[in-house]
Parts: C-alpha cells; sequence; structure tokens
C-alpha cells in the first residue's frame, strides 16, 4: 500500500534474486491475490468501476487484466482448484452477509455453493477436488466445516471448540485449523470414497 495515496497495488517478489515487481497499475485498489495452479496466472480483488469484482492477469504481465466476475458487492477470492477449473470466493451483500460461489473456467460461470443464513467464509478445496472445507458460525460461534464440491452431499463439523481458517494437507489426508485460543489444530480425514474425520488435536501455539 501507497503511505502516501493509500492506494494499494498487487507485487511479485522473487526470494531468490530479493527480486519485487509491481505487478498492477490500476488507480483504483488491488488485493487479495491467488495463484494458479500452474504458476501462470495471478486472480484478486480490485476495486475498479466502483465495486469490489474478481479479475485476473497473466504472472508474466505480458497481457492487460481481464474481469472474471462482476456482481452487486464485493467478491474475494480464496482458492483455486488444482485442476485449474475453479475459484473459490466469498461475495459479501448478496442476500445473506457473505456466502460461497464459485467460477467455472475458461467459461466463467458462476454459481453459488455454499449460501445458507449464515457467514460462510474462508473456503479451500480438497486437493482431489472433491471437498470444501470452510468456516461458518451457524452454530453461535466460529467453526470449520466441509461439504461436498460442488454437490449435493453431506456435511460434516470438523472442529470441535471452535476454529477458522481451514487448509488442508498437500495429500489431503489432514486438515489444519486454528482454534480460538491459537492453537494450530490438525485433524487427520478421509477424502476418497466418502469423507470420515477424526479427533482433532493440538500441534503448537500461532
Amino acid at each position: 500500500e501507497d503511505p502516501e495515496s493509500g492506494r494499494s497495488d498487487l507485487w511479485l517478489m522473487e526470494p531468490a534474486r530479493g527480486v519485487t515487481t509491481r505487478f498492477t497499475f490500476d488507480p483504483d485498489n488491488d488485493f487479495y491475490p491467488i495463484w494458479s495452479p500452474d504458476g501462470e496466472t495471478v486472480a484478486f480483488a480490485t476495486m475498479r468501476n466502483g465495486q469490489t469484482d474478481i479479475y485476473q492477469k497473466q504472472a508474466s504481465g505480458s497481457a492487460d487484466a481481464e474481469s472474471l466476475s462482476t456482481m452487486t458487492g464485493a467478491e474475494l477470492p480464496n482458492d483455486w482448484s488444482r485442476d485449474g477449473r475453479h475459484i473459490l470466493y466469498v461475495t459479501i451483500g448478496q442476500g445473506t452477509s457473505r456466502d460461497i460461489w464459485s467460477i467455472s473456467l475458461p467459461e466463467k460461470e458462476r454459481r453459488a455453493v455454499i449460501a445458507g443464513e449464515f457467514p460462510e467464509v474462508q473456503p479451500k478445496l480438497s486437493p482431489n477436488g472433491r471437498w470444501i472445507a470452510y468456516a461458518s458460525n451457524e452454530s453461535g460461534r466460529w467453526e470449520v466445516y466441509v461439504q461436498a464440491f460442488p454437490g449435493p452431499g453431506g456435511k460434516w463439523q470438523v472442529s470441535n471448540q471452535g476454529g477458522t481458517e481451514p487448509y488442508w494437507r498437500g495429500d489431503g489426508q489432514e486438515l489444519y485449523y486454528l482454534a480460538p485460543d491459537r492453537q494450530l489444530m490438525a485433524v487427520e480425514v478421509r477424502t476418497e470414497a466418502n469423507f470420515d474425520v477424526g479427533v482433532p488435536v493440538s500441534l503448537f501455539t500461532a
């Protein structure tokens, strides 16, 4: 973020060389970047045209940013499926306070994935693309849940004493999340034929 203008742009950093390169140049704010699985594209939220929408741009910077989704209210990208076919994002101001939607690529088709009575946020797809982990406060406190993707299917509560910020292990056989007391929790899961969840255990204080 520019301390003088207050405007935020996206930058790319090469850790090996310690080089940073400005990636977006629009006069409006750009934020919430996520990488495509092949590392060739970055999707991000932008406040162009007076609302917060989702754009994508080639990481090489060789082409202009391209609009992926424009809806009334804010749209914040959260995850990109490993096959490159789906971007998960959270909407703010679409009926309920926060819902989870997906964009199918390359068609740019949008659909509501989890749009219940309560806020649903922080969606993460399992490595095999069959399950979506997310946080919701439908029980009266924030907990982590898993639901079939793209659905229909069942829903399982993963955390047992509160939780947010779910993240899948690379092989999809374990879920991590943050408990209210800042403990990083881990729980074994099965994600092949059906979903099955074990008992959460604490790893360390975050």
